[in-house]
């Protein structure tokens, strides 16, 4: 059936002033859709939603490479930020933002990895909880459309569930990636070593640190102490040894469960940012197959360390893709970005079959849900659908729009992480990021800047570790100041940073 003219729509409004027909025209054009349908005497509904966002207007003149990619990118960001029914603004702002930023950034960091996994001839390839979960998503997503020859799996597994295990000599080494700093208890620390806080030798170390109470928090020199005791007291040694030992069987077995030890080479997938968990994958395999570290490869967003003897490192942010986005990385937003609808894994169990299970410190992950995961879940998900059908159809194979896609996701991440807008910093800047292992305290990852410059000057010379304002500042400043204001504050945190480095 022919589909009817422009002009003859206009006849068929004109026609029904008369009827008495009611016709509802919606569009996003104030000139076309609103004041033309009034003059004819038609009534009309603008609906300016459907214009092009922010994130979608960057992309779509970014000359991206070939030209139906950089319209399948932009378009597809529109349709599937349409897809959502916001309840409020936060909301919307969270799918603007998936759609046209979170989306194009994780496709192209998916397609890096497919593409390298092929280049090191993996056959399996392990998505890493929790960063894993959306990635795994997606790489499935594009297996599927191009029949890709690769399994893909999901491993739970965290530092605490993973670090244990790794214990084999309790040396320096091993204990450093526990993470232990001041301000933990004696009862956090052997917590990770999955302790009883009660038993005689520790009890015995508490009274020679001169602690009051197991759950008071120790100064860094305490802390210091307790890490040599630890290395030096037989019985605590042992009591450390045999909680690894068990944890490390019961990981082997959740290991050979899921294929990790079949034939062929093995990838593991997580987001960075100093591959401790291949680490200490790498370590507990090696104990039930020597040389096990030869075949096995890790794909990250970005590295900052390399440990030895686990096998070979590649990260996203290495390659020449990654270059235009490397002075943008601020760690726990990209961390959100992945951010899984389940708890962290604390270990494992052996159910009566004599099968593993991982245990989870909590079902789902109430606090990402309440800020909105799903829907930033949904959004990429319908993203990677429309980019992928588009694709598909014009016989476009994904795995050679490298340089396209590195293209779309750099714009826009320049665009939200240097230069968010206030709704885009408030919607990603209240994430609540939890930085310690056992995911006890949250908080945002960009709360507002305080408006003090006594806090300022007392961050910049501040020697913590923390970050001088928070960890994505540029969002902190525009979430506390006016515009003009906000673009002042940028560029003074610009020279603050050259002078903390300096000081």
């Amino acid at each position: 059936m022919r589909e009817p003219s422009y002009q003859e729509e206009w006849d068929s409004l004109s026609d029904a002033k008369g009827s008495g027909v009611k016709h509802l025209h919606v569009g996003d054009n104030v000139f076309s859709d609103v004041f033309q349908v009034w003059r004819v005497g038609g009534r009309a509904a603008p609906f300016f939603k459907t214009a092009p966002g922010r994130l979608e207007r960057e992309l779509d003149k970014a000359a991206i490479e070939p030209p139906l990619l950089g319209s399948a990118l932009s378009g597809s960001a529109r349709t599937a930020r349409l897809r959502v029914k916001p309840v409020s603004d936060h909301d919307e702002t969270l799918a603007e933002v998936s759609a046209g930023f979170v989306g194009p950034l994780l496709l192209a960091f998916v397609v890096w990895i497919l593409t390298e996994a092929r280049r090191r001839k993996v056959d399996r390839l392990f998505f890493l909880a929790r960063d894993g979960q959306i990635l795994l998503s997606i790489a499935k997503k594009i297996v599927s459309a191009y029949d890709l020859p690769i399994d893909l799996r999901y491993l739970h597994v965290s530092r605490q569930s993973l670090h244990l295990p790794a214990v084999l000599d309790i040396s320096e080494g091993d204990l450093s990636h526990f993470g232990f700093k001041a301000g933990n208890s004696l009862a956090d620390v052997f917590r990770k070593f999955d302790l009883d806080i009660n038993h005689t030798a520790i009890a015995g170390l508490q009274e020679r640190l001169g602690i009051r109470s197991p759950h008071a928090a120790m100064s860094r020199a305490e802390v210091e102490q307790l890490i040599r005791y630890i290395q030096t007291d037989d019985q605590v040694r042992d009591l450390i040894n045999a909680s690894a030992s068990s944890a490390r069987r019961l990981l082997l077995d959740y290991l050979e469960q899921h294929a990790f030890f079949a034939d062929g080479n093995v990838g593991v997938v997580d987001i960075g940012w100093r591959a401790n968990l291949q680490r200490s994958l790498a370590k507990v395999a090696c104990s039930r197959e020597a040389g096990f570290d030869r075949r096995l490869s890790g794909f990250y967003f970005g590295l900052y360390h390399r440990p030895e003897n686990c096998g070979s490192l590649d990260d996203y942010l290495s390659e020449s893709v990654g270059e235009p986005i490397r002075p943008l990385i601020r760690a726990p937003i990209f961390e959100a970005l992945c951010a899984a609808d389940h708890g962290t894994t604390t270990g494992y169990t052996r159910a009566d079959d004599g099968s593993v299970f991982p245990k989870l410190l909590t079902r789902d992950n109430p606090q990402a849900l309440e800020w909105g995961l799903k829907i930033q879940q949904d959004v990429i998900n319908a993203y990677v659908d429309d980019v992928l059908a588009v694709l598909t159809a014009a016989e476009i194979d994904i795995l050679d729009c490298m340089d396209g896609l590195a293209r779309g996701a750099a714009v826009v991440t320049s665009q939200v992480i240097g230069s968010p807008s206030r709704k885009e910093a408030i919607a990603l800047g209240s994430f609540p990021h939890a930085s310690d292992q056992l995911h006890n305290v949250f908080g945002q990852v960009a709360p507002p800047l305080p408006l003090s410059a006594r806090k300022w000057i007392s961050r910049l010379v501040a020697r913590d570790g923390e970050p001088m304002i928070s960890e994505w500042p540029e969002a902190s400043v525009v979430r506390a100041a006016p515009p003009l204001t906000a673009g002042m504050m940028l560029g003074g945190l610009s020279v603050a940073r050259w002078l903390r480095r300096r000081l």
